[in-house]
């Protein structure tokens, strides 16, 4: 397992230095799965686009859908024109093996696309659909309010009942029409609604858990924010993925984070012997511009 991490979402530079890394990665090695920290189901709509299931992508509507909070907040995240030309890449680079290389998300940061999916097993009911329909707008609007009231909002006990309302209507729709086959669906809508009542807040455990599953001892390159990549047993907060990952696949795990700086340079760190050994390799890439978003029309 190769992470490779990035200091600062939607800086240009990183972005352009990461699928650098990637694509050589790919094209050198026998790589099985690219894992990134984006939601569940919108990652399996592109992997069903780069693996040749599908024919085309609506990329102003999928790319932003991979991390909602982002979204609703006006933060860019991966909807970049460089994930564009990188998603056209591997799909064209998959079209030439017989093996395809799997996109996975193995993040929990969109309900809207699980919802809309789970209505199609309502069979019309209208409670099951009141209902969905009710979390939708109940954690759209939990989410805008940290744009009117700031992050501090997520503490209070209003918000955090509103997560409560949502996981308890969750929960009904589920004993209703829960099979193997829409169990994705729920897997995301669960995380996500348990996440923010939880006194650990434990996202990082839960990204360690759905990466272990998507892993399957295969080969994967794992894209996340170099925080949660970091192997950082003393941190003080909730244990970090990248601790997880440490422990799990020992020296299986190879943790590289990008991170600007005005002279670029390569610095290795080997974990046994060096004080600061949270990542393995440090690559500093010059300083730059964020990325240019593409937008919904």
């Amino acid at each position: 397992m190769i992470a490779v991490g990035e200091e600062t979402h939607f800086k240009k530079s990183l972005v352009d230095a990461r699928i650098k890394i990637i694509k050589e990665l790919v094209t050198e090695h026998q790589i099985d799965i690219i894992a990134i920290e984006g939601s569940i189901n919108v990652s399996h709509i592109i992997n069903e686009y780069v693996s040749g299931q599908t024919q085309s992508i609506i990329f102003h509507e999928v790319l932003p859908g991979l991390n909602e909070p982002y979204l609703l907040q006006g933060a860019g995240l991966y909807d970049c024109e460089q994930m564009i030309e990188f998603i056209e890449w591997l799909r064209e680079f998959n079209s030439k093996r017989k093996n395809k290389i799997t996109f996975a998300g193995f993040d929990f940061q969109n309900f809207s696309v699980p919802i809309d999916s789970l209505q199609k097993y309502s069979n019309g009911d209208i409670e099951i659909n009141y209902k969905l329909s009710s979390i939708q707008t109940t954690l759209r609007k939990s989410i805008l309010s940290i744009l009117d009231s700031g992050i501090n909002v997520i503490a209070t006990r209003n918000w955090l009942e509103t997560f409560r309302s949502a996981r308890k209507d969750l929960k009904y729709v589920e004993r209703q029409i829960f099979s193997d086959e829409n169990a994705i669906f729920f897997d995301e809508l669960k995380q996500f609604t348990n996440l923010w009542d939880a006194p650990s807040f434990p996202r990082d455990s839960l990204m360690f858990e759905n990466l272990k599953k998507i892993s399957r001892n295969e080969n994967v390159i794992v894209l996340a924010a170099n925080y949660h990549l970091e192997n950082d047993p003393l941190f003080k907060g909730p244990k970090k993925m990248g601790t997880f990952l440490r422990e799990y696949f020992n020296e299986n795990y190879l943790a590289i984070g990008l991170k600007e700086d005005q002279n670029s340079a390569i610095r290795l760190k080997n974990p046994k012997i060096v004080d600061d050994k949270k990542l393995d390799i440090v690559i500093f890439v010059s300083q730059g511009e964020k990325c240019n978003r593409i937008y919904r029309k």
